[in-house]
């Protein structure tokens, strides 16, 4: 057990649930999600390195959408190949730029913990559009590699992450006691499911 967990877990449900703030022609409105509801939400929930992005012009044009081929290097929740193809809206086609706000941006060489959705289709979103994806940075000063939100999300009220949460909050949180959390909760799920 870790001590520290309950303030990791706080700093975590704070850091999903704020609302976001959205200022685009696509604006989209997120339902703010917290940690457990988004791993009830999700079919899959996996740490991954982006191998490839390839972005196309729907049929009539009218959106551009991105597949994301992520290998995967640690599933927490799930069953699945070792490789899993992600589709999001926007994306660039052409010298031709769409971005939502709101939606996943990721790049060749990312490493995330991403909470997926399978959809009937068969496609595979994240879930809670951005809210799903927590980047994986690794701090050369210490050597720990942490789990952060998106640079590009912005919240609503920032004071909401001051306080005791700041430094935690600032730096990320260790990745090592993310997945511990995350991976106590899908158990706990499971355990549910299975009542």
């Amino acid at each position: 057990m870790h001590p520290r967990r309950p303030s990791i877990e706080r700093w975590i449900l704070v850091a999903l649930s704020v609302p976001f703030a959205f200022s685009s022609a696509f604006a989209t409105t997120l339902r703010p999600v917290d940690l457990r509801q988004i791993i009830a939400m999700s079919s899959d929930v996996v740490v991954g390195r982006v191998e490839e992005v390839h972005s196309r012009w729907t049929s009539d044009r009218a959106l551009i959408m991105t597949e994301v081929t992520v290998a995967v290097i640690e599933r927490m929740k799930g069953s699945g190949r070792v490789r899993t193809v992600v589709r999001t809206i926007g994306g660039e086609v052409d010298g031709v730029r769409m971005t939502v706000d709101g939606a996943p941006i990721f790049h060749r060489g990312d490493e995330a913990v991403l909470f997926l959705r399978r959809n009937a289709d068969g496609s595979t979103v994240v879930s809670g559009l951005s809210q799903g994806k927590f980047d994986v940075r690794f701090d050369p000063a210490t050597g720990l590699r942490y789990v952060q939100r998106p640079a590009d999300l912005r919240f609503q009220d920032a004071r909401t992450l001051k306080g005791a949460q700041t430094p935690l909050a600032a730096r990320g949180v260790l990745l090592s006691e993310f997945l511990t959390t995350v991976g106590d909760m899908v158990e706990a799920e499971a355990r549910g499911i299975q009542r």
